[in-house]
């Protein structure tokens, strides 16, 4: 069990959400911004919220030295509403990261006359605002507040309509746009309402919207004042209200068999909105359930082997279905976000293995997000390019790229695959080798099949991915004469600036593939 220290309500509470404050500061600041003449919240607002996001990266990495706990020890304060731990403050820093990236895909573009619309980064930074409330929460409302806040924040980004950086039929577009946004509205209403229900069956047992009260009174109890039928009771209420908690949380992670709305979401949506949807939301979703996992050491055995048994089965699942659905895919925007929802399954498979505290686990978790971001921001830029100079987004019509983002795009692609030494074949590793070692110690079968089910998912990887190098530079040779646009196709679609950014993220990632090895 973690170690725990509870503070009641002080002053000094408020040193813990020195991040969060500033969020909330500049984000009303911003807000305001938006009363200003559209001439100078153009620029305003922008540069609020840019500055912000770094000043709060800047923050939150010089703060690490007052958190002097290792990653496993967690601080409430507040009243046990928030929780502070350095793996939370990790990820705290990261989705401040993934925003800034964001932004990069989104606005920082060759185009001279775009002017960046206000409204955009206002939900933005919303949305950063939400994601590290909910990181931070040890309390169901404050959980199912921060989560719908962080929804909402996704639902308005996916509607967003921006003229200057959609260059289709402006009508055509912007209905295709709104459709997504609303089918996205509608799914995530019905997961969010499991996720609310599941939470009512979990007060029910416990009378306590606090999670570590949930699961460590909730059976305690039961064992001694209650007979043997009442605590099966118990277990089949904790159980219902697992399942619809975990509908809810999956959903926002896109896993199998709650990824249908990514492909249309996806395709319709701007590249920066995509990377936000990709990132932040599921960074946040990803510290909540670490949190809960965490907790379930609390309960009757039978439950942690149904619980684990049943996340490892569907982390399988992601990464198996993920693979095969983007086998299929041609078009650029589909085929990354299946290759997405195989991703999450390994991530899944990180967050079970953690569910005894294993430390190469809960690094392997930080590892994955860092490289996951590192290669989807060159990815995603790369799309916000193409669509930006109304190129077809299909695979085959990669072959026009020039060389360097050729080059650059295959190794993007590549780390995703994992090949080394890219950071991908880090994450890869890792999984396999948590899976491996604790099949060696429990002999358990689920163990044995996630092992099996990892090395499939990472073998039919290896070829999906490869598609990306195939029609850059051996589909290239066999194709037809150039024609006017693929000539200008070539000249002007990537910046140098864009390329001189994505060779450095590459360089990073290898980099620090290499030095993340020490943690492990």
């Amino acid at each position: 069990m973690n170690e725990q220290t509870f503070y009641f309500f002080s002053w000094q509470d408020i040193n813990f959400l020195k991040s969060e404050l500033l969020l909330v500061v500049a984000w009303l600041a911003a807000f305001c911004g938006l009363l200003l003449p559209k001439k100078i919240s153009s620029f305003t607002v922008p540069f609020i919220c840019i500055s912000v996001l770094l000043g709060n990266i800047s923050f939150l990495i010089l703060s690490l030295d007052e958190i002097k706990q290792p990653t496993n020890t967690t601080t409430f304060f507040w009243n046990d509403l928030f929780y502070q731990n350095r793996f939370t403050h990790y990820l705290k820093i990261l989705i401040s990261a993934s925003a800034l990236f964001s932004v990069w895909i989104q606005y920082f573009n060759k185009k001279s006359n775009q002017k960046a619309i206000s409204e955009w980064f206002v939900i933005l930074l919303g949305g950063v605002l939400s994601a590290q409330f909910l990181l931070i929460s040890a309390n169901l409302f404050g959980v199912y507040v921060s989560l719908e806040m962080l929804s909402i924040c996704g639902y308005l980004l996916v509607a967003f309509y921006d003229k200057n950086l959609i260059n289709d039929k402006s009508n055509f577009k912007k209905g295709k746009l709104i459709a997504s946004s609303f089918n996205y509205l509608v799914f995530g209403a019905v997961s969010s309402a499991c996720l609310l229900y599941g939470f009512s069956w979990w007060y029910g047992i416990s009378d306590s919207f606090s999670i570590p009260i949930i699961f460590h009174t909730s059976f305690n109890i039961s064992d001694i004042f209650l007979n043997a039928s009442s605590t099966e009771s118990n277990q089949i209420t904790f159980l219902i209200g697992f399942l619809l908690i975990g509908i809810g949380f999956l959903f926002k992670l896109a896993a199998v068999p709650l990824h249908f709305w990514i492909s249309e979401v996806y395709k319709n949506a701007s590249s920066g909105t995509i990377f936000f949807l990709a990132t932040i939301p599921k960074i946040a979703v990803t510290g909540v359930l670490f949190f809960i996992l965490n907790h379930l050491v609390a309960i009757p055995s039978n439950l942690q082997e149904i619980i684990f048994s049943s996340f490892s089965i569907l982390g399988v699942l992601s990464a198996l279905f993920g693979s095969f659905l983007a086998i299929q895919q041609t078009n650029f925007k589909r085929f990354f976000a299946y290759s997405g929802v195989s991703q999450i399954g390994f991530l899944i498979l990180l967050l079970v293995y953690n569910f005894q505290n294993n430390a190469v686990s809960t690094n392997g978790v930080l590892i994955f997000w860092i490289f996951y971001i590192l290669s989807n921001a060159i990815i995603w830029k790369f799309c916000a390019k193409l669509e930006e100079n109304n190129i077809d987004l299909s695979i085959k019509n990669l072959k026009n790229l020039p060389l360097l983002p050729k080059i650059t795009l295959s190794l993007a692609s590549l780390s995703l695959a994992g090949f080394p030494p890219l950071g991908g074949f880090l994450v890869k590793m890792i999984v396999l080798f948590v899976a491996f070692q604790n099949y060696q110690s429990h002999s358990n079968s689920i163990y044995l099949f996630s092992l099996i089910g990892i090395g499939i998912a990472t073998l039919i990887g290896f070829f999906y991915y490869l598609k990306i190098p195939y029609f850059l530079f051996i589909s290239s040779s066999v194709g037809t004469p150039t024609t006017v646009r693929e000539k200008d196709f070539e000249v002007n679609t990537i910046s140098n600036l864009t390329l001189f950014f994505s060779v450095v993220l590459i360089l990073i990632n290898i980099v620090l593939a290499i030095y993340a090895i020490r943690f492990l």
